[in-house]
């Protein structure tokens, strides 16, 4: 059996992500084939809450699952952003990502997975309420000097000092997603 997946991303973190979780599963998709295509969000550059996340991550699988080669067993999308929460303390802003899978012949199911999150400190909060994109906001508060941070460790992976790279963030949520394909029962 070869099962093939597109993702919709061309992100090499993400796709390095679904390629090495995947292989964890061949026992029960086979042989996999992965394509990561450019496909629209359609949400801002820096998503904002739960419906901006997974709207993000919807889209990008509805748009995998259509766009590539044929056959197309599974589309993938994964999207990552902010989300306010409430404290005790007041509101606070953390970061999670969210993957969206659609189910396999284009049945409309769409399975979901989230990863753990993290508080930004006030200073990145700050910045990002400023408008700056996450990346800005990490280089203008010091914290590092690279580029485009998201298609390499995150800000996870700079505020965990390497012990969870962007990559392992988002295996999380894939790993998530993955359940109600591997389980019949929790469909």
């Amino acid at each position: 059996m070869n099962t093939v997946f597109n993702v919709g991303t061309k992100n090499e973190s993400k796709l390095s992500a679904v390629r090495e979780l995947l292989e964890e599963y061949k026992d029960t998709f086979g042989t996999i084939s992965i394509s990561g295509l450019n496909v629209e969000s359609g949400t801002s550059e820096q998503p904002q809450g739960w419906k901006e996340l997974v709207s993000g991550a919807t889209n990008r699988a509805v748009r995998a699952y259509q766009g590539g080669d044929w056959p197309v067993d599974y589309g993938i999308g994964i999207e990552s952003g902010s989300v306010p929460l409430w404290t005790p303390q007041g509101e606070i802003l953390m970061n999670t990502c969210v993957v969206a899978i659609t189910e396999k012949n284009n049945t409309g199911k769409i399975h979901y997975g989230f990863s753990s999150g993290f508080k930004y400190s006030e200073e990145i909060t700050e910045l990002l309420k400023q408008g700056h994109n996450l990346n800005d906001a990490t280089k203008l508060a010091g914290l590092t000097e690279k580029q485009d941070i998201g298609r390499k460790e995150g800000i996870v992976g700079i505020l965990t000092g390497g012990r969870t790279p962007r990559r392992e963030y988002t295996k999380e949520a894939l790993r998530m997603a993955l359940i109600h394909l591997e389980k019949p029962w929790s469909k």
